[in-house]
């Protein structure tokens, strides 16, 4: 949980308020990259089954393929991470680099949860056994994918928005965590202190903002239990 601090200067007196920031961090060509013919055909089958492909599905086996197909613009991306050139998290990352805007599945036979929640970290919208190509799985991981990718560009532009928005304000905003961390600070806020933003990083909430205010402790109290 994050608290996005917003502060003016009433003569010698600061006015608080604070919000609460909760961290929650098809049709068309399909990609799939997988280089054991029996899983391609399998998972070809599926989506054709639920129609998802008609004519359009291309296959790859390795990076080097993968470098050759510069022209395609797939709507989405199958991606084993064990294949003829590649392995484990650099396939993804390659892949990823080519195709950063596409909803990128990964299928594999893994066990390792390490290698599997590090590719979510770094991008991947969702993660398909291929022991688990059955019918339903399949069509709610694509739509899931598709919403996941959607979901995330929506949050980019409101991202970039809100930044625009608090940078070039005349308020004061400091974004802390609830241990009083600073994370950002805007320009008035650092016109307001008197410090630099990595100077309020480096102090925290608890040397710049006057904890004993009596006007505080509710509005903390408030957001404390709505976290809840």
């Amino acid at each position: 949980m994050w608290l996005l601090w917003v502060l003016s200067k009433q003569g010698n007196k600061y006015r608080y308020s604070f919000s609460l920031i909760l961290i929650l961090l098809c049709n068309g060509c399909f990609l799939i990259i997988e280089d054991n013919p029996a899983d391609y055909f399998i998972l070809n089958e599926g989506l054709k089954a639920l129609g998802f492909i008609a004519d359009k599905c291309e296959h790859i086996t390795s990076l080097n393929e993968l470098k050759k197909q510069l022209p395609l613009k797939p709507t989405f991306v199958f991606c084993d991470l064990e294949i003829e050139d590649s392995t484990g998290l650099a396939t993804f990352k390659a892949v990823q680099e080519q195709y950063p805007n596409t909803p990128i599945v990964i299928i594999s036979n893994t066990e390792d949860r390490e290698v599997l929640f590090e590719a979510m970290q770094m991008g991947a919208d969702d993660y398909l056994k291929k022991s688990q190509y059955d019918r339903m799985l399949l069509e709610k991981t694509v739509r899931f994918a598709q919403e996941r990718r959607r979901y995330r560009k929506q949050m980019e532009v409101m991202e970039l928005r809100y930044k625009s928005v608090v940078e070039n304000s005349l308020v004061s905003f400091l974004l802390s965590e609830r241990d009083g961390t600073i994370l950002e600070a805007n320009r008035a806020a650092v016109d307001m202190f008197g410090y630099s933003v990595d100077e309020m990083k480096a102090q925290g909430t608890h040397s710049i903002i006057d904890y004993s205010d009596p006007r505080i402790a509710p509005l903390i109290a408030i957001r404390e239990k709505k976290a809840k």
